[in-house]
């Protein structure tokens, strides 16, 4: 509004200006005109052109005053609209703020309305526990003022949401009782869940997921360039150029790298060797790129997405690829997306798991992953799309407990090929304290 009345000004000083000037232009012709002599008495001609001096001189000081006051106006001009611009871009920052205040809010709300939710479907139907359920809101109440959803870039680690007790439909399986019968094994499908006895529950005292033995086991998740838990010893890095000395053909091994670095496919990057290494009959090879892993005190888990074509084609190898009850055992190359190298982990077995971490996790972590995910399939398809496909079942977790083997002989011979020896691991991953329930 200021700054259109002062063009208003500006507009109506320029046009005053242009006919004090059309005037000054007239008085001058009008002084050529007349002739003027010291020695001639005065005339009425004469005074006329010495008025019409006079008011030439006039004018002209009051062009000079004027264009002083249109400096001046275009100068303050200048400022207002500088002072406009800065506005203009702190009430664009205040509006992204608003709005980046406004989705946190509605997380919130919808975090505290599943908490309420939860706590609700908590209780059993025949009683009613008033300290729980003060607990609960206690809780509830906590988070509203102190929203956690923290995540670490450094270590690439995230750790899974607080909740109000409740049901969680497909714990981790345990190796204390999983089942281990071939007959209990043939019956899992690429779809089945695993149900234990008894409830598993989250505790609200701490970041942890409660057993079906009524056990604490801690977890966590983590990509990048640190080793599992379960994995003691390891040989590496190797560029992709060393893996050919393992002993597998050249051209199965460049058909191998093509699928693991040249797809788009955001789902778990997986590539088995057709044939052993040479002179290795019994090695059977697999190269995995850049997983996902989770850590809990009942074991180490590949942890990774896939759709259910590809699901049931992992269950059907595993399980072909297994002597008796025993899981399959595999000799395990994985890359560092990080580190732009490979690692290799020797004999490890890998055995099938199920579990329904997703929905346990803190919407910012949900980010990270959906994030790393879509970065997986270098930005063809976007963390809104596969947040989608994991919820209309377009995409299926995939849990492959991992246990490293004593094959110390054949992984030295390995190793050997490769430039390397088998070291033991120096970092070793710690999960938070077990805590008394």
């Amino acid at each position: 509004m200021e700054v259109e009345r002062l063009r208003g000004v500006l507009t109506d000083l320029s046009n005053n200006i242009f006919t004090l000037q059309r005037q000054i232009d007239e008085a001058n012709v009008l002084l050529e005109t007349v002739p003027l002599s010291r020695s001639v008495p005065p005339t009425p001609t004469s005074r006329s052109a010495s008025a019409a001096s006079s008011r030439v001189s006039e004018l002209e000081r009051r062009v000079d005053e004027l264009e002083i006051i249109n400096r001046n106006l275009n100068g303050n001009l200048d400022d207002v609209l500088a002072r406009h611009s800065m506005c203009e871009a702190q009430i664009n920052h205040s509006i992204r703020a608003r709005d980046g205040m406004m989705k946190n809010y509605k997380i919130l709300v919808k975090i505290a309305a599943n908490l309420l939710q939860n706590a609700m479907e908590g209780f059993p139907d025949g009683g009613y526990d008033e300290e729980r359920f003060n607990a609960l809101i206690e809780d509830l109440r906590r988070r509203i003022r102190s929203p956690s959803a923290s995540n670490s870039s450094s270590s690439g680690t995230v750790r899974p949401r607080r909740h109000s007790p409740r049901l969680l439909e497909t714990p981790i399986r345990s190796p204390m009782n999983s089942p281990k019968t071939q007959g209990e094994r043939s019956s899992l499908t690429a779809e089945s869940e695993y149900i234990s006895d008894e409830p598993s529950q989250i505790s609200t005292q701490s970041e942890v997921l409660v057993g079906p033995e009524g056990g604490v086991l801690t977890w966590a998740i983590h990509w990048g360039s640190k080793s599992p838990a379960s994995i003691k010893v390891v040989a590496g890095p190797f560029v992709d150029g060393d893996i050919t000395r393992i002993g597998i053909d050249n051209v199965e091994l460049d058909g191998l790298f093509r699928g693991l670095f040249d797809s788009t496919d955001h789902s778990i990057r997986l590539a088995i060797s057709p044939s052993p290494p040479l002179g290795l009959p019994d090695v059977k090879t697999v190269f995995l790129h850049d997983p996902f892993y989770l850590e809990s005190e009942s074991g180490t888990y590949i942890f990774d997405w896939v759709t259910p074509t590809g699901n049931q084609r992992i269950v059907e190898w595993l399980r072909g690829s297994g002597q008796g009850d025993e899981a399959s055992v595999f000799h395990t190359f994985t890359f560092s997306k990080k580190k732009s190298r490979w690692f290799y982990f020797g004999a490890v077995r890998w055995a099938l798991a199920w579990n329904n971490i997703w929905p346990t996790l803190e919407s910012g972590l949900r980010t990270s992953i959906l994030q790393h995910l879509s970065d997986r399939s270098n930005g063809t398809v976007t963390p809104t799309d596969i947040e989608e496909q994991m919820r209309s079942g377009q995409l299926q977790e995939l849990s492959i407990e991992i246990t490293q083997v004593n094959e110390r002989a054949v992984m030295e011979e390995i190793a050997a090929r490769l430039g390397k020896r088998p070291r033991p691991v120096k970092y070793k991953r710690s999960l938070p304290a077990r805590r008394e329930q």
